[in-house]
């Protein structure tokens, strides 16, 4: 099974993107990311795993390598025809988190989603939109520009998450 590694941000951050994803959904793109209940966050691993305990024991005994930090979004992209995303600057702090917890899990784990999450292969984003054909990507790009502006959040919690349906498993409080 795959799992995920998510960052979480802090509630004012959240409702920001909450804001633009639902007007997304409500002028063109479909609603998967509130149906399904998928929160905003930044993805910073995704493994293969027959035995994910043994993967979270390992992050609750390094627990104190990770922190929470400052992200700032700045863009908008796509990963064509699916998915409509807010970029963040790729960070000393977003590289070093995805380094530090790919390291610590690859003896336990096989790398998920044909490695696009390892470091240096990494495109971190926030999904705004997914599923979608190109005509909903064209009109949720079309919404999402009239609605996001560049701005700043922090991230404040790590999870350890399944992915379809998504189902947080671990939470880790980051200061």
């Amino acid at each position: 099974m795959t799992y995920y590694f998510v960052l979480r941000f802090d509630r004012e951050t959240e409702k920001r993107f909450d804001a633009v994803t639902r007007a997304v959904a409500e002028r063109g793109a479909n609603r998967y990311m509130i149906d399904a209940g998928i929160p905003p966050h930044v993805t910073v691993s995704s493994f293969c795993a027959e035995r994910p305990d043994d993967v979270k024991t390992v992050i609750d005994e390094n627990r104190s390598l990770f922190a929470a930090g400052e992200l700032i979004w700045v863009s908008l992209g796509a990963f064509p025809p699916q998915v409509l995303f807010a970029a963040p600057v790729l960070s000393e702090y977003l590289q070093d988190f995805c380094v530090k917890l790919n390291r610590l899990i690859s003896p336990l784990a096989e790398a998920g989603d044909y490695g696009h999450y390892l470091p240096y292969q990494w495109v971190p984003h926030t999904t705004l939109a997914t599923q979608m054909g190109e005509s909903e990507l064209h009109a949720a790009f079309e919404t999402a520009v009239r609605h996001f502006t560049p701005f700043g959040g922090r991230s404040n919690r790590l999870i350890l998450a399944e992915g379809d349906p998504y189902k947080e498993l671990a939470v880790w409080d980051l200061s």
